[in-house]
């Protein structure tokens, strides 16, 4: 191959060199837009792109006359110089190397002028060159000094890679340029050596692809670093929140579900209504806190306010009435009332559609205490105005008295502070309107602008005059103001102001955090099945289609349990950013629970055919499997999970959302059978499949309570003496319709459906008795699955079963596998010790295939190792296998244990294992499986014959 490259012809090196450019550069905007606008790979797609333009001028200059082509080669080596610039420029960005970028820009154009004044005074094609190639390889030669004296702890190998790929580049650089000028007309007269100028292009194309494979592994250990320092500060801002919801003991905050259901109730709203949390979240709606007479009346004020009819919960969530600030009459639990400011608000989702509401309450019987004793007092005399002043001075909140005319006859600091004026600009007399233009012109008023605030205050005023108000006001610092005002029958207005600006920031998180998953940042189940209503409803109107992809984690429970729940935390956020990744911000992506995932991809308007949805779904679940396989790091362990993926269309699938969701977990369900780590699509038949496996749970069910279900035997031998040591119980079921099914074809469902654990003990009870009929005190072995193992009922089953037998326990053998014992290790040991405990003993079954581990044979003493039937089948073909089970009879010699062959069925076999040192054998060799009837347990088997 590479003799076959340097025939290629120089020109057409230079097209594939600008080939590779033009993927470098857009392999960098890709990095670009992947890593959220990262500026270095901006510049090195900029760079890229330039060096791609100068490459091909080059390449396509013999297409031209020689005065085109000489005006197009110098135009691109001006390319290549701007080119090779901003590519180091963003090399050196992503170092976090600080250059003045201005040093760049002087080269470039003094280069700039170094190239007309040749070309006027000496237009020699040496002199240019000479110019050119010196420039780029300063340029180069810079970048990689500054990379090699940068010291970036784990970045420092990466860079230095990257300065040693610059520098081969620039000392390469003289040899390529006088090759491209030695194929061109512009230099006839010279000549190199065979291939070598395709040589020297071959360096060009290979600095590109080892260049660009650097730089993307410089961007994502760089990203990787921030995304942790980012993941860090995330969680630092949600405990923040958590301790602000809290903390806020003076204020309640009440969540609720579009139904009303509350699912938010703080601290502060326990404080004021006397409930406990638990005893109204998922329980009550907040109508329950109503004093049903104030809200009769305010409903009738409300719909002569409106001119339209206002009831129930109208007159609270009514969308003229959301975001008002208005007075109630809380209903505590021990029946006292309280008065309370309330704002609700609707919290909506990302199309802005209400998704549920948010009400914060404020205790306001001091602040009635307060005014109704400064109405009292301003009654009274001007006596108690020094009295009347120090309240208002060590009041929280602002408060201000105007009377009908709008002047002020008294206010506090408070009221002024947050807009940067005291109570001294504003002395008695003060006009409403004057105190707004002072907030002005303090630079202080709402989002919409000075004029926009002046007029609404204005109309707040004149509304004054005739009912109280409550309002909040967003202003240009971010802040967020409430005013409270008061008619008094006189005339006069009494306002009190607060700053709500920290309430008003815990309403939006609270709002984001019932829609999203806390561990992820995910859309959460409730947010998922909202968007798919609504995707639903939208097939009709929109002809927009939909497809919902179901996500399975495979491997991930083993994983959780052997590293633990931290890791798996860890592993459950990184999956979740892989999926996110491999979607478009079109798509929704949900976290459902658990290892659960879903996606909603959404179609293009016009209704596309089903054939480009279907190639849409599964480029999207391909690019998943892909992303969820590359290994992990889980705190210095690296894993690797895989996943199953459940696809179901919409319209074609159906346009119900639970039909699509049912549809797809079928279609996941196929996946899973399917052997994992793969994705399906929905089809018809996927629901036969299904019916066929219910049929089958559901005849084995009637199996157990109908005796359907029998026991083979097969002898283990000793194959040395040919002594019969134990029979192994095997079950079978006599199916009424289909014959007698073995156990590949029925406990596959029966430990889905968790009937593994009644069959058990049946098998259990079954070999116990027949056992006890044996000769000679021949123990039985019976095999349990991990549902079992773990299952708290095993030792109440296996002690029952031995005392209605009268078997004893030293005649009972327990076969376990490795697999078994993965899935709650701790538990699994547990139950071992406890059977060995009752004098039964204990074999590993099928050793040395799938989880093997020593581990497990130093955490438990097992009597016997089962070799397992695969290394039997291949002993007298293969050397390996023969020396597998040598080795495996030697450890178990070693370990103080027996070693069992499983699926002897030759002579031969048995002689290679007699050699090994194996001491028991188990196959067809010395006996099939048989019902005990058929059992023949003679001591000497006939089929064993002596060394």
């Amino acid at each position: 191959m590479p003799g076959a490259f340097l025939e290629l012809d120089f020109m057409t090196l230079l097209i594939v060199l600008t080939m590779a450019r033009v993927l470098q550069s857009a392999g960098m905007l890709f990095v670009w837009r992947l890593h959220q606008h990262y500026q270095p790979a901006r510049d090195w797609a900029i760079g890229s792109a330039l060096l791609a333009l100068g490459t091909l001028g080059v390449a396509t200059r013999s297409l031209m006359t020689n005065e085109v082509a000489t005006a197009v080669t110098w135009a691109c080596a001006i390319a290549a110089l701007f080119g090779t610039l901003t590519f180091n420029s963003g090399i050196l960005r992503a170092s976090a190397i600080q250059h003045p970028i201005w040093y760049g820009r002087l080269t470039a154009t003094v280069v700039c002028l170094l190239f007309g004044w040749f070309s006027y005074v000496d237009p020699s094609t040496v002199n240019r060159i000479a110019v050119l190639v010196t420039t780029l390889m300063l340029f180069d030669c810079y970048t990689a000094i500054r990379l090699l004296q940068n010291k970036r702890g784990a970045l420092t190998g990466l860079l230095r890679l990257i300065a040693v790929i610059l520098t081969i580049d620039a000392f390469s650089l003289p040899l390529r340029i006088l090759g491209i000028h030695v194929a061109s007309p512009l230099a006839p007269n010279v000549t190199l050596g065979t291939h070598v100028d395709s040589v020297f292009a071959f360096i060009a194309i290979a600095v590109v692809l080892m260049i660009t494979l650097a730089l993307k592994a410089l961007t994502s250990q760089v990203d990787l670093t921030e995304r942790k320092l980012l993941q860090a500060k995330l969680q630092r801002s949600e405990g923040y929140v958590r301790a602000i919801l809290n903390s806020a003991n003076d204020v309640a905050i009440i969540a609720a579900e579009k139904d009303m259901l509350i699912t938010v109730f703080n601290p502060g709203a326990e404080r004021m209504l006397g409930y406990k949390a638990e005893e109204v979240v998922g329980k009550l709606t907040p109508t329950v806190f109503a004093d049903q007479e104030e809200a009769i009346a305010r409903a009738a004020e409300l719909s002569a306010e409106l001119g339209r009819r206002i009831k129930g919960r109208g007159i609270i969530i009514d969308p003229e009435l959301l975001g008002q600030n208005r007075r109630w009459t809380w209903v505590r639990k021990d029946g006292s009332r309280l008065p309370v400011s309330m704002t609700v608000s609707a919290m909506r989702g990302e199309k802005n559609e209400i998704i549920g509401y948010l009400g914060v309450a404020h205790d306001i019987s001091k602040q009635l205490a307060y005014e109704t004793a400064l109405q009292n007092e301003i009654a009274k005399s001007e006596a108690v105005s020094h009295t009347l002043e120090t309240a208002l001075s060590n009041m929280r909140q602002g408060l201000a008295m105007f009377n009908r005319e709008q002047r002020v006859i008294v206010l506090n600091d408070n009221f002024m502070a947050p807009f940067g004026l005291s109570k001294a600009d504003a002395p008695p007399g003060t006009t409403f309107r004057e105190i707004v233009q002072m907030r002005i012109a303090k630079g202080v008023f709402s989002i919409d602008g000075p004029d926009a605030y002046l007029r609404s205050r204005i109309e707040v005023a004149e509304s004054m005059q005739s009912a109280d108000r409550d309002d909040v006001v967003e202003l240009n610092n971010g802040r967020f103001i409430r005013s409270i005002s008061r008619l008094f029958g006189n005339g006069d207005v009494v306002i009190t102001s607060e700053d709500i600006t920290e309430i008003k920031r815990n309403q939006a998180r609270i709002s984001y955090l019932a829609q999203h998953d806390a561990l992820t940042g995910l859309s959460n189940r409730a947010h998922f099945n909202e968007q798919i209503e609504q995707a639903s409803a939208a097939l009709t109107g929109s002809l927009r289609p939909f497809t919902v992809l179901m996500i399975d984690l495979d491997r991930f429970k083993a994983i959780n349990d052997t590293l633990g729940h931290a890791a798996g935390d860890q592993l459950l956020k990184e999956v979740a950013e892989r999926i996110e990744a491999s979607t478009r911000p079109a798509d929704l992506v949900a976290r459902l629970g658990g290892d659960e995932f879903a996606i909603i991809q959404t179609g293009e308007v016009g209704a596309p055919s089903a054939d480009e949805q279907r190639r849409a779904a599964r480029a999207l679940a391909e690019r998943i499997l892909a992303l969820v396989a590359e290994p992990i790091d889980l705190f210095g362990k690296t894993v690797q999970v895989g996943a199953s993926i459940g696809i179901a269309l919409a319209p074609n699938d159906g346009d119900d959302p639970d039909e699509l969701l049912r549809k797809a977990d079928y279609a996941l369900y196929a996946a899973k059978q399917a052997g994992r780590c793969g994705y399906r699509l929905f089809g018809p038949e996927m629901i036969a499949s299904i019916s066929k496996r219910d049929s089958l749970e559901a005849a084995l069910r009637a199996a157990l309570s109908h005796d359907e279900l029998i026991l083979h035997y097969q002898p283990i031998v000793d194959i040395r003496s040919g002594v019969v040591v134990c029979v192994e119980a095997l079950v079978r079921w006599k199916h009424p319709t289909q014959g007698l099914l073995l156990p590949h074809q029925f406990l596959p469902v029966a430990e889905e459906t968790g009937l593994i654990v009644p069959l058990g003990g049946w098998v259990i009870r079954r070999a116990c008795r027949d056992a006890s009929r044996w000769p000679d005190g021949l123990p039985v072995a019976v095999n349990l699955s991990a549902a079992q193992l773990t299952s708290p009922e095993l030792i109440s089953t296996i002690t029952s079963a031995l005392e209605a037998s009268g078997l004893s326990a030293d005649r009972l053998e327990i076969e376990v596998t490795e697999s078994a014992l993965l899935a709650d290790r701790d538990a699994a040991l547990a139950a071992l010790h406890n059977i060995r405990d009752l004098g039964a003993s204990v074999s590993l079954d099928d050793f040395g295939t799938g989880y093997s581990s020593l581990t497990h044979l130093k955490a438990f003493k097992f009597s016997r190792i089962k070799i397992d039937r695969a290394f039997i089948e291949d002993l007298t073909r293969e050397a390996d296998s023969m020396a597998i089970v040598s080795a495996l009879a030697g450890l178990a010699r070693g370990l103080n244990m027996i070693s069992i062959a499983e699926g002897v069925e030759t002579d031969s076999q048995l002689a290679v294992l007699r050699a090994a040192g194996v001491a028991f054998g188990q196959g067809d060799l010395f006996g099939r499986p048989c019902p005990t009837a058929e059992l023949r347990l003679t001591r000497q088997m006939a089929a064993v014959r002596s060394a």
